[in-house]
Formats: C-alpha cells, sequence, structure tokens
C-alpha cells in the first residue's frame, strides 16, 4: 500500500440532509488520520464510510464519541457526515478504508496467532480501491466481495464482470446497477411557486418508480418534466447486455411472480453462471412467492459462490432476527 499523503480540503458539517454554514472548514488526512476543523480523529477511530456524491458517511467508535466534541446536533447514531467535493470524498474514503482494512486484518491475524490458528488466516487485496478483505475462516470460492467498494472479484483480487454499478440496492435490497438520480418537484400554486428536489440512490427497477412519481406529478406545470424525462432515459440505456432483462425479472420476483421471472433469469445465469447476485434475486423472488425452503436453496447456492457475499449475510441476519421477534411475540 502506498504511504498516506497529506490531503487538505474543505468541507461542511451535514445535518437532517442539509449541509450546514455559509463557510466551508478546512480538513486535512494525514498519516495519523483524519482531520476536521479542530476534530482529530485517528483512524482507529473510525469503524466505516459509506459514500454518494459529495457526502461521506463515517461511522465512529465509542470512543470517538465519547472523547470529541462535534457542533450541536452533527453526531447521530455514531455517524457523522461531511459535504465536499466527489473527487474529494473518494479520495478520503479510499485512504481510510486501505487504512483501516489492514489493521482489522492485522488484529484478526494476532487473535488467531494465540488461539494457534494462524493457518486459517487468509486475505485478498482488492484490485480496484487497494482494501484488504478479511476472510479467514470463510470457504474459499470462485468470487471474493469487497465490502468497501462493493466490487465482485476472483481470488486474485481482479475484477470480474459486470462493473461495480451492479451492486445491491439501498431501497429494495436486489442486485440490479445502482445509479444517483434528480428527484425533482416544480409546483405553482396561483401566486406561489417553487421546486424541491433530493438525490436518490437506487436501481433501475427503482427508478421505473421513481420516474413514474416524478412524471405525473410535475406534469400539469411541464418544467418539472426534463427531470423526469431524464431519469427515464438513464435507467433504461447503457445497461449490461447480458442483464438487459434484470429490472423486469426483478419487478416480477419482489411482486410475488416469481414463476414468470424465471426464464428470465435462466437467461441472465447463462451469461453470468452462479453469480452470488443473481441468485440472492431468485432467493427475495421465491420469499416474495411464500417458498422459504426454495429461498433459502438460492441464498446458499450465493454464499457458495461467494462465501462472504455481504448483502445474503445481511439479508439471512435481518430474516434470522424477524424470525425471533416473531417467536418471542
Amino acid at each position: 500500500m502506498q504511504p498516506v499523503q497529506d490531503l487538505d480540503f474543505k468541507f461542511r458539517y451535514v445535518r437532517n440532509n442539509q449541509s450546514q454554514g455559509i463557510f466551508a472548514s478546512k480538513g486535512s488526512l494525514t498519516t495519523f488520520g483524519l482531520t476536521l476543523k479542530d476534530q482529530a480523529l485517528a483512524y482507529d477511530d473510525i469503524l466505516g464510510t459509506y459514500s454518494i456524491g459529495r457526502r461521506l458517511v463515517l461511522m465512529l467508535s465509542q470512543t470517538a464519541q465519547t472523547s470529541l466534541t462535534f457542533p450541536k446536533g452533527m453526531l447521530e447514531e455514531n455517524v457523522i457526515v461531511i459535504d465536499t467535493k466527489p473527487a474529494i470524498v473518494q479520495t478520503i474514503k479510499r485512504r481510510i478504508d486501505q487504512i483501516t482494512s489492514r489493521r482489522s486484518a492485522e488484529r484478526h491475524h494476532q487473535r488467531l496467532l494465540q488461539e494457534d490458528s494462524e493457518y486459517a488466516f487468509r486475505t485478498v487485496d482488492c484490485g480496484e480501491c487497494g482494501a484488504v478483505i478479511d476472510v479467514s475462516e470463510l470457504e474459499r470460492t470462485a468470487y471474493v466481495y469487497c465490502n468497501y467498494c462493493e466490487h465482485l472479484l476472483d481470488q486474485q483480487g481482479q475484477k470480474v464482470a459486470p462493473d461495480a454499478a451492479y451492486t445491491t440496492c439501498p431501497e429494495c435490497s436486489m442486485f440490479d446497477r445502482v445509479k444517483s438520480y434528480t428527484e425533482f418537484y416544480f409546483y405553482f400554486l396561483i401566486f406561489v411557486y417553487g421546486f424541491s428536489s433530493s438525490q436518490r440512490r437506487v436501481c433501475d427497477r427503482c427508478a421505473q418508480d421513481v420516474f413514474g412519481k416524478t412524471f405525473w406529478l410535475n406534469l400539469p406545470f411541464l418544467l418539472g418534466l426534463p427531470w423526469s424525462i431524464a431519469i427515464k432515459v438513464r435507467s433504461t440505456t447503457g445497461r449490461d447486455v447480458g442483464l438487459q432483462a434484470l429490472p423486469k425479472a426483478n419487478k416480477l420476483a419482489r411482486r410475488g411472480r416469481y414463476p414468470e421471472a424465471v426464464p428470465l433469469y435462466a437467461q441472465m445465469n447463462a451469461r453470468y453462471p452462479e453469480h452470488p447476485g443473481l441468485l440472492m434475486n431468485q432467493g427475495i423472488g421465491l420469499l416474495s412467492s411464500d417458498n422459504a425452503n426454495g429461498a433459502n436453496e438460492y441464498f446458499s447456492r450465493s454464499l457458495k459462490a461467494c462465501s462472504n457475499y455481504a448483502p445474503v449475510l445481511r439479508l439471512l441476519h435481518q430474516l434470522a432476527a424477524a424470525q425471533q421477534q416473531a417467536n418471542n411475540g
């Protein structure tokens, strides 16, 4: 890994999805950690990162929460959000992920040494973002998932098709192409007019729902229609040739019409055999059709293809928690 080069940048804190203040503050990234104005975060204080556009989300340790003093209301549920240039966001995220992933893997290595289980330690270096993926004690499978940049890799850490735009949708939890869209509305009420806009990071299937909603609400006033049409165009063009039918298949699967989606998934599986994302979608479709046994079979196949595939692991955890709650209730 390359040594961390000092990086100075300007940023603003974000609260309630709104950037705060008129003037930006100074921040810096150094060998020792991340400084936000007068608050110094050591790399060990940062448990995880997430980025979208100009926003960088930092998940902080309990130590950071109790020892640092952020502006009132900026620290919510152990998370700080800052706003800066998209290129700076990606640079900061990548460097933090590289350092924290290596440190986490090394701590795990030391624990295994103490347990006389060093043979179980195994990592893969992500060829895309440079993070270290700890796959210790996991079965060696065809794919490795980078939880930092969401790329699907081979065992040598090299990216495999399709590209990284195909990932898990934050809103519907299905595998598809995910993009950021501007949800824009214009209104005119006799003497009052205005507009509202927000960013939505969704898959192509969910984008169709956003398009429908914005189109009909903007239609009476016309001025908002270009934004609606842009959503339609961006969500239906430039898709991977082997996954053209994925939004339609996912829509059918989600609506409990899984049998109609089967031939579509079969077509895509022929192009991408045992792809963990496609297998997960089929499992979700079977769940929506009240076929829990069939769903579990597909989730198991997904993990046999990629033993650390985080989207399926999260889904199984959520299902187990829901079942536990139902049993307790």
